[in-house]
């Protein structure tokens, strides 16, 4: 491009982030515990930057975390807890549409840093099935880059530099853990925000 300067923002409309961890914990006192994770991510978007049918779909990715969870009360079925987490994860990928009719290359990187502060009551239902949910509160912040090289009746280069930053934006959460076989359990979560969703599901094994 023949010029350089601020760019306006942009919305990126439908973006979808699904993440696989591996988790692992340590109780550092009674009712006390740290944790990391570290894992894959992958992403998708459409139609946002140039609204021509274009399409996002990101390589898979590096993702990391960790976290700290505590529990305050514990007393017959009920217990009330609270967790401190942070996710970092980096995207790339290639940018497409049909609509293109020649070679035009459209890369974009997404680094994104996400921290999450929650309370919750947990409920014993069975010796078997308990049931949580609370509150929370959510911040994001990251960087979206673009870059393009068109090649055709004209040829022109372009890169392009976004910064996000997002929160407190409040939401709650809600979710079940089912004992699977002695020390192992299987848990579902749904969260839900003004902005946007999550569905989660993992599985535990205590030592």
């Amino acid at each position: 491009l023949l010029g350089a300067g601020t760019v306006e923002s942009v919305t990126i409309k439908g973006l979808e982030t699904n993440t696989l961890y591996a988790n692992v914990g340590y109780g550092i006192i009674e009712n006390y515990e740290v944790f990391l994770r570290m894992g894959v991510a992958k992403a998708t978007f459409g139609d946002s930057l140039w609204e021509e049918g274009e399409d996002f779909d990101s390589n898979i990715d590096f993702a990391i975390g960790a976290g700290f969870k505590a529990t305050f009360y514990e007393g017959f079925d009920w217990k009330v807890g609270g967790i401190f987490q942070v996710n970092m994860t980096e995207l790339d990928g290639e940018l497409e549409s049909s609509a293109w009719s020649f070679s035009q290359p459209h890369f974009v990187e997404i680094s994104s840093t996400e921290m999450q502060i929650a309370i919750g009551v947990n409920y014993l239902r069975s010796s078997r099935v308990s049931i949580y949910g609370g509150p929370f509160v959510h911040f994001i912040s990251g960087d979206f880059d673009y870059k393009f090289a068109r090649i055709g009746e004209d040829f022109d280069t372009g890169e392009y530099s976004w910064e996000f930053n997002e929160g407190p934006t409040y939401g709650g959460y809600i979710g079940a853990q089912i004992k699977a076989y002695k020390n192992s359990f299987a848990n579902i979560e749904y969260q839900q925000t003004s902005d946007a969703q999550l569905i989660g599901a993992s599985l535990l094994l205590k030592y």
